[in-house]
C-alpha cells in the first residue's frame, strides 16, 4: 500500500473539515456571517432566516432581497408589538446597513422570512440563500439548521453586541 505524504494528507482533511465551519461571505464592503435558520414543523409554509450583516465600507448600502430553493420567496420582515400584539410586516424598502455599522437579523426583531417553503428546514441540515444588495449585489451564504426552541449555532450572534444597529424602518440612504 502506498502512503499519502503528510502534507497531502493536511491538506484532505483540511478540506473535509471546512464545510463544518461557519463562515462569512463577503463582497462590496459588506460581510454577511452567523446565517442560521431554526427547524419548521412539518406543515409549516414559511420559516426564518437570522444573520449579522456588517458593512465595512465607505458607502450605505442596502438588503433588498433573500433567494433560496427552499422557499418561493424570501422577504427582510420586521417584528413590533403594537398594543400588547406582536406583528410581522415586510420592511418596506429593503434594510439599510450604514458604513461602519454592523446590523443583526434576530429571533424577535429583524429577519429573513422564507415564504412558501417546499419542505420543512430540519435540524442539522443546511441550505444556500443569497442575500441582495442594492451596491454590493448577491452573496451566497450557507445557512445552517437548528432544531425548534434551540439556540443558534456556536458562535453565532443573537444578542446585540456594542456597536450593532437595529434600523427602525428601509430610510433612504
Amino acid at each position: 500500500m502506498r502512503r499519502l505524504p503528510l502534507a497531502f494528507l493536511c491538506l484532505l482533511l483540511s478540506a473535509v473539515a471546512l464545510p463544518a465551519r461557519a463562515q462569512d461571505a463577503a463582497r462590496g464592503g459588506i460581510t454577511v456571517s452567523d446565517a442560521w435558520a431554526r427547524a419548521t414543523p412539518p406543515a409549516a409554509r414559511n420559516g426564518a432566516l437570522y444573520a449579522t450583516i456588517r458593512n465595512s465600507g465607505d458607502a450605505p448600502d442596502r438588503l433588498i432581497g433573500i433567494e433560496t430553493d427552499v422557499a418561493d420567496h424570501g422577504e427582510i420582515h420586521q417584528m413590533t408589538m403594537d398594543g400588547g400584539v406582536m406583528r410581522m410586516r415586510p420592511l418596506s424598502g429593503g434594510l439599510l446597513v450604514a458604513p461602519d455599522a454592523t446590523v443583526a437579523l434576530a429571533p424577535g426583531r429583524l429577519h429573513g422570512m422564507l415564504i412558501g417553503l417546499e419542505n420543512p428546514l430540519r435540524a442539522g441540515e443546511s441550505f444556500t440563500a443569497t442575500a441582495v444588495f442594492e451596491r454590493a449585489g448577491r452573496i451566497a451564504i450557507a445557512v445552517p439548521v437548528v432544531a425548534m426552541g434551540a439556540p443558534p449555532p456556536e458562535g453565532h450572534m443573537m444578542e446585540m453586541r456594542p456597536g450593532m444597529e437595529m434600523p427602525q424602518g428601509g430610510g433612504k440612504p
